[in-house]
């Protein structure tokens, strides 16, 4: 795919929205980590399926790419494209597309015939205003590693989707999701090699310089409200983030719903899957609030979506992988596989104030911590499991 503007002029170009004194397609860093994406997922609340869809731009890499991973059953089926960056008005990669229908409100997905089976024509409805989260700044020796902003938003969808021979359309099922837009510095891609990394980037990873931390993100819909609930804290409980919000469907001001604290985990016999959980919300003055997780259908984030940056895993944000790629992986969720492992995105059912809603659970656990060891793999046995 030749790039018909060398000099690196994009459609983009036309709208005011210039930061530095360069074409858009260049940044104000030359960070090769700096990326640009859309996450989304859509479900029928219920377990029939779980589908999230993203597509990122890394534009100090010269690429861009997109995914589509769907659980039905047992199976996780992963759609994935990859080439390289031209106009980056042009959000498409290979049969996936997204599109801006009105900023902040509505965005249309895409996704044509394929290999996979996976087919849809979705149009994206925000049931409130998009919620900008607190940004993350992480450094190390100095230097920064992580600096991202995100915003969130609730939604239902208008149009259908098709899974094989199973098709949903919203005026016979209610489809329903969430998205997030991020962007800004944090690993991508392969790490460094070691003559490139900062003295102590080799040794340790994680929040605070260690290997043992939780990272919790959900967002659950409910009836006129959602919540929005970011969490990252290590082993000691100290914290790097935290914000626990309800989002008025109605226009109201969004509401603090105080400190979150993720309590009462119980897993699964045979892996880190969290099948139940309560959020308990501690407001000074008033009585705790608790919001009860219930999964419905998990799904391995790091499974053929790019996301990682194990050895083992073939497809990586950000590589450059040709002109022009797709290509499709599947996954038997019942066999031990390495590749599934790392950040789940569960589906859950959640109940608060009386309401049952359903939305996104989404977590990682690294190194010893729940009974668990290892470096966060969720298909190793709990200690007490093991033993027996």
């Amino acid at each position: 795919m030749s790039d018909p503007h060398p000099d690196g002029l994009s459609a983009f170009d036309d709208f005011l929205i210039h930061q530095v004194p360069e074409p858009v397609r260049h940044l104000a860093t030359s960070d090769r980590n700096f990326y640009d994406r859309h996450y989304f997922n859509a479900h029928a609340g219920d377990d029939s399926f779980f589908l999230i869809l993203g597509l990122g731009q890394y534009p100090n890499r010269g690429t861009q790419d997109a995914f589509v991973t769907v659980r039905v059953g047992d199976r996780q089926t992963t759609l994935r494209s990859s080439r390289r960056l031209a106009d980056r008005s042009d959000m498409s990669c290979g049969p996936i597309r997204v599109e801006v229908l009105e900023g902040l409100k509505r965005l249309r997905l895409t996704i044509g015939p394929n290999d996979s089976g996976i087919e849809a024509d979705l149009v994206f409805v925000g049931d409130h205003s998009p919620r900008l989260e607190p940004r993350q700044i992480m450094r190390r020796n100095g230097r920064v590693i992580h600096d991202v902003m995100r915003y969130c938003q609730s939604a239902c969808y208008e149009g259908w989707l098709s899974l094989g021979e199973r098709r949903w359309a919203s005026g016979d099922t209610p489809l329903r999701g969430y998205r997030d837009r991020s962007w800004g510095i944090r690993p991508i891609g392969r790490p460094e090699s070691a003559d490139e990394a900062p003295v102590g980037d080799r040794a340790v990873s994680g929040l605070f310089g260690t290997t043992d931390f939780r990272r919790l993100h959900m967002s659950c819909r409910f009836e006129g409200f959602s919540i929005n609930i970011k969490l990252h804290e290590d082993g000691a409980g100290r914290r790097a983030l935290e914000e626990a919000i309800r989002l008025w469907h109605d226009g109201r001001p969004p509401e603090s719903l105080g400190r979150p604290y993720w309590e009462n985990l119980r897993f699964s016999a045979d892996r880190r899957f969290i099948e139940q959980a309560d959020v308990r919300f501690v407001q000074e003055g008033m009585p705790d609030k608790v919001l009860a997780i219930r999964q419905l259908l998990p799904v391995y984030l790091e499974a053929g979506t790019g996301y990682g940056n194990r050895t083992l895993l073939k497809w990586i944000h950000g590589q450059y992988r040709g002109e022009e790629v797709t290509d499709v992986a599947t996954f038997d969720l019942n066999r031990r596989d390495p590749v599934l492992a790392g950040p789940i995105d569960c589906l859950a059912e959640m109940a608060f104030e009386g309401q049952r809603g359903e939305g996104l659970f989404e977590y990682t656990l690294f190194g010893r911590t729940d009974g668990f060891t290892g470096q966060g793999h969720f298909n190793e046995w709990p200690q007490a499991a093991a033993k027996e």
